[in-house]
């Protein structure tokens, strides 16, 4: 079984971007611009115990109707909670802030580095919250937006 990330994220230039440097880290990585698509691709008939997701990265504002957070939590519905839930978001809007704490999720504020997403990925899973580099910290790696 291979680690397993599903990415939906609207934009096709940042799931692109997002798609390779995963894969570049090792991971199978499922990349969808909606929940439906994300779903299809990971195949239904698989069994939940069949999948290895190590990660769900969804973008906060999404065409139509989605949004990350309920696309998350449909996910866990589906495949349980034993997965890393980060939610993307170019917005520092204090109503998706308190949404993301209070569904628990991590979040990354646009553009991070794709560093700090795999340090949030490969923690142990349990109270990571990283959203931009620390003040004075030297700025390494390539911003993705």
């Amino acid at each position: 079984m291979e680690r397993q990330i599903i990415i939906v994220e609207d934009d096709p230039l940042l799931r692109t971007a997002l798609t390779l440097s995963l894969e570049d880290a090792d991971y199978e990585v499922i990349a969808a611009r909606t929940a439906e698509q994300a779903v299809c691709k990971l195949g239904l008939s698989k069994a939940a115990s069949d999948i290895s997701l190590s990660a769900v990265v969804a973008d906060y504002h999404l065409d139509g109707n989605d949004n990350g957070i309920s696309i998350i939590h449909d996910l866990e519905q589906v495949y349980g909670t034993g997965f890393r839930s980060v939610l993307i978001t170019g917005d520092d809007i204090p109503h998706i802030v308190a949404e993301a704490r209070s569904a628990n999720l991590t979040l990354l504020h646009k553009p991070f580095r794709i560093e700090e997403l795999l340090a949030v990925i490969d923690a142990p899973l349990g109270g990571v919250s990283i959203s931009a580099p620390a003040a004075g910290q030297e700025d390494t790696g390539s911003p993705l937006k």
